[in-house]
């Protein structure tokens, strides 16, 4: 895979064209991938990482879905415990509806946003007749991520797309497309490397 090959999409032209209607813009690349699996790539860059996840679908029982998607490098993370949980709900409706997206051909819908999950003791704050449990575990209400980075695994076309977003807040400029480009280049060399070291997950707890 030698970068002088490599093809960033959009075009800085396209991203300044794009940045005058929207306010989340996708900035990535497309390279094949013969030997690497979600996997393997999950270990040479989850290292250092505080945050990090692999999605895997299905179709049905059996078949696995075309994509996997793997996220890092949140721009932003919310997270909740107790009785605060109802007012960081409506924040994180607010927080996802000041974002617009332009249509992508080339990507699949999914290629960026909330990502984590909701616990059953939410189930109280959408409807109240049902008692808030008592939370032995200590777990949080929920918990959600919105990365910045992500990698997503064709298996149909045996590629990957490396994907960096770049958002209004930063100030669409040329100088953000070429440091988002830069990003994606560094990944690239990151994931490009030959071998690893399988380390054991260390365990976090984040309260």
């Amino acid at each position: 895979m030698n970068t002088y090959f490599i093809e960033i999409k959009p075009s800085l032209k396209e991203f300044l064209n794009l940045a005058e209607k929207y306010t989340l813009i996708p900035i990535y690349v497309e390279i094949p991938v013969d030997l690497e699996t979600p996997i393997s790539l999950f270990y040479k860059i989850f290292k250092d990482q505080d945050y990090i996840f692999l999605l895997e679908s299905l179709e049905g029982p059996e078949k696995w879905a075309r994509y996997s998607f793997l996220g890092l490098e949140p721009f932003y993370v919310i997270k909740s415990f107790g009785e605060n949980a109802s007012s960081k709900w409506r924040y994180l409706k607010e927080f996802i509806h000041q974002y617009n997206v332009p249509f992508i051909k080339n990507l699949p819908r999914f290629w960026g946003g909330a990502v984590g999950f909701v616990s059953y003791e939410m189930v109280h704050f959408f409807e109240p007749r049902v008692p808030l449990p008592n939370d032995s575990l200590n777990f949080h209400f929920f918990h959600f991520i919105f990365p910045e980075v992500l990698i997503i695994y064709d298996r149909l076309l045996y590629t990957i797309k490396l994907l960096c977003l770049a958002r209004k807040e930063e100030g669409f400029s040329e100088s953000l497309y070429l440091a988002k480009k830069n990003k994606l280049l560094s990944l690239l060399s990151c994931i490009k490397k030959t071998s690893f070291t399988v380390e054991p997950l260390k365990k976090r707890t984040y309260l």
